[in-house]
């Protein structure tokens, strides 16, 4: 239709730090705080402190972008801290991670991916979280008293469908990462590709909201 978009997503969930990840998760949100609230601030143009500082105030107002709630604001907190600590470890961390190494490495950029990727879920507990007390009960079941759900939440077939979706889904991520194609499946053959959309579409059938909620970005 002669509309030229830009990439807002490249596989964010494979980010390896907070940096990374706001370079892959809604880049156009992510490339105008950049622009226009943290260069604007002085950036990494001034000392440390005022580094951390302009890093944090970015963070929580692109926290308040998403809705005037002390939600927003504590995980735009969040990921302020998140970035400011990396900015502070970052050459500890340089002199840790294996250079001669590849099998080493590669085994370090592996347990990044997964380590950022639990914090980055933590993150995403406090954005749709109704309220700070409720963050705080969540987290209370996850590292205090976590009992697992209640008797007849899930049962066995749910839990397998919803894993092999989720499978499914991820070997196509993993496809999209290792080759550097975000494309990838548009390259298979017909009949793949028919199988991806089929199995896209089942798990939309089986796993989606039927009712819905309302668009998210409706309230921002």
């Amino acid at each position: 239709m002669g509309y030229d978009l830009m990439l807002n997503f490249n596989l964010p969930y494979f980010a390896t730090n907070p940096s990374d990840f706001w370079r892959r998760w809604h880049i156009s949100l992510s490339t105008w705080l950049r622009d226009y609230l943290y260069i604007s601030l002085g950036g990494n143009r001034v000392g440390p402190t005022r580094n951390y500082v302009n890093l944090m105030t970015t963070m929580v107002l692109g926290g308040l972008w998403h809705g005037a709630s002390w939600i927003f604001v504590l995980w735009g907190f969040y990921q302020g801290a998140l970035l400011c600590g990396h900015r502070m470890l970052e050459p500890a961390l340089a002199r840790l991670r294996p250079q001669s190494n590849s099998q080493l490495g590669g085994l370090w950029h592996v347990l990044s991916i997964v380590f950022f990727f639990h914090l980055t879920c933590l993150g995403w507990l406090i954005f749709r979280a109704e309220s700070v007390d409720q963050v705080g009960m969540f987290l209370g079941a996850i590292f205090g008293n976590f009992s697992g759900p209640p008797p007849g939440w899930m049962n066995f077939t749910y839990l397998a469908s919803l894993a092999a979706s989720g499978v499914f889904l991820f070997i196509v991520q993993l496809a999209q990462y290792r080759t550097r194609d975000l494309n990838v499946v548009y390259r298979l053959p017909v009949a793949l590709r028919a199988v991806f959309y089929a199995g896209c579409f089942l798990a939309i059938v089986i796993f989606g909201r039927i009712h819905g909620n309302a668009f998210i970005y409706f309230q921002f």
